[in-house]
């Protein structure tokens, strides 16, 4: 029976550094009923953009006052079943918090978050000087301290380095989001993760070099058979796993529909730009895996109702690869 039920909390924290201040959970009241609450989710593989909108309904007025003077501002989205099968899909801050009237009886609140590296670290302008011919990995790290993010926060691949910082980006006044948008503007392969789930506020790796994680997906996980289309594979999945922008999921291609491609011949001329074929070959069942690399998550979650699903838009790891010139 646990395995059907379903997660869905919203935690508000105190920020009080590094250690752990009060808290306020909406959703943990099972067998009890719960608020409704439903949260969309947004994430980029990109540093400006991740966002999530938490609705939760005829939430005491009393609480909102509690979290705004208390400065419980930390913000975490738990989704999953209770066969104990529940992630963090959502790590971040509050940035703003609406009451509308739905009728005279009922109000929802709506929450607006952000990621906790445009919420505290890119508020304000850097004045800096980078040294002439210093490597890529030093110059964030340099920048994220000079932004108050601690080395333990920020989870810089070593790939890079062996990359140098031009000097027309030496010496600049900009927000470190701002830096962050040209670094990765200027080198396209390289993909930025602002997503704090996983304990790093910010990471980035080079594409060209390595993959971030790999994750099978498995057939019991899919909600319905992945779409291919020119945008890229869109595979809808139960959200039962944190995937990250960045991670490279393994998906069978048998699986794939592919009523979106206009002609079979496409696929066969440009496998690389469709289908991926660099996975592993099933020797049993003759199917074949490709990789594709996650560009693009969406959730849509909520603990009455009928969705409940994370969608992913990913791009074949070949084409990606071609591209950065891997």
């Amino acid at each position: 029976m646990d395995n059907w039920i379903r997660v869905l909390k919203v935690i508000f924290t105190e920020n009080l550094g590094g250690g752990k201040g009060r808290q306020i959970v909406y959703g943990d009241n099972w067998p009890k009923p719960d608020l409704e609450i439903s949260v969309t989710i947004n994430k980029f593989a990109a540093s400006m953009k991740d966002v999530a909108i938490i609705n939760i309904t005829n939430m005491p007025y009393s609480e909102v006052i509690k979290i705004t003077k208390n400065k419980m501002y930390n913000v975490q989205v738990i989704a999953g079943y209770r066969n104990g099968n529940e992630n963090i899909v959502f790590d971040g801050a509050v940035a703003r918090i609406n009451n509308t009237f739905i009728s005279d009886r009922s109000n929802r609140m709506l929450i607006f978050c952000t990621s906790k590296f445009i919420a505290r670290y890119c508020q304000s302008m850097l004045n800096y000087t980078l040294t002439s011919g210093m490597n890529t990995y030093s110059a964030i790290k340099f920048m994220c301290a000079r932004a108050g993010l601690s080395i333990e926060n920020c989870c810089v691949s070593t790939q890079l380095k062996k990359q140098i910082i031009e000097e027309a980006e030496s010496s600049i006044n900009q927000s470190l989001s701002s830096f962050m948008t040209t670094l990765v503007k200027n080198n396209p392969s390289y993909i930025i993760n602002t997503d704090g789930m996983t304990g790093s506020v910010m990471s980035i790796f080079d594409a060209a070099k390595s993959n971030s994680r790999v994750v099978k997906i498995k057939d019991s996980q899919l909600l319905s058979y992945p779409q291919l289309s020119s945008d890229g594979l869109d595979v809808t999945v139960l959200p039962t796993f944190n995937f990250q922008c960045g991670d490279t999921i393994e998906v069978n291609n048998a699986l794939i529909n592919l009523e979106k491609v206009q002609t079979l011949s496409n696929i066969s001329n440009q496998p690389g730009i469709y289908l991926d074929t660099s996975g592993k070959l099933d020797t049993v069942s003759g199917d074949s895996y490709g990789l594709y690399m996650i560009l693009q998550i969406s959730y849509d979650l909520h603990n009455r109702g009928n969705e409940f699903s994370c969608n992913l838009l990913a791009k074949a790891r070949s084409l990606i690869s071609n591209y950065v010139g891997a």
